[in-house]
């Protein structure tokens, strides 16, 4: 499926795109609320401005995709791969990032705000001036993250890997 088609049907109701495969597409400041796009490969792709917030994206793959300014406002990617994704000042807020794959990601500025993160991997990250305040990171992985900057006030970090 094209990304116009996706469109095209996101605008006359269809929400369930379940494993589409959108590589290389442009979804940039589209408005995608309440899209179902589990297991889809978003590989990529570029989210710019976008808004997925109130939408499943579970076990999707957003490997190395562009994703400044997108809201996930309490949207779900639990297993979700966000390996080197480019996601400044993007908007995770109540997001359910569990087991998400965040390694090597750039998140710069983004709110991580009561998002829960137990046992994500953000290896690597460039997590600098990130909002954590209230988040979940127990058993996240953060070895090797920049860190600068970050607030994890009220964050749960039990059992958290940082150096």
């Amino acid at each position: 499926m094209t990304q116009l088609k996706l469109l095209g049907q996101y605008q006359r109701g269809v929400r369930n795109f379940r494993s589409i495969n959108l590589e290389n597409a442009d979804l940039s400041n589209r408005s995608l609320t309440g899209v179902v796009l589990t297991t889809a490969n978003l590989r990529e792709t570029n989210l710019c401005g976008a808004d997925f917030s109130a939408s499943d994206l579970s076990m999707v793959i957003l490997f190395n995709a562009q994703m400044i300014g997108t809201k996930f406002i309490t949207t779900r990617l639990n297993g979700a791969c966000l390996i080197r994704i480019q996601g400044i000042s993007a908007d995770f807020t109540r997001a359910q990032l569990g087991a998400a794959n965040l390694t090597g990601a750039d998140l710069t500025c983004a709110k991580f705000t009561g998002a829960d993160l137990k046992g994500a991997s953000l290896v690597g990250a460039d997590l600098t001036s990130v909002d954590f305040r209230g988040a979940d990171l127990r058993g996240a992985n953060l070895l090797d993250a920049i860190l600068v900057g970050a607030n994890f006030e009220g964050a749960r970090c039990q059992n958290a890997h940082f150096n």
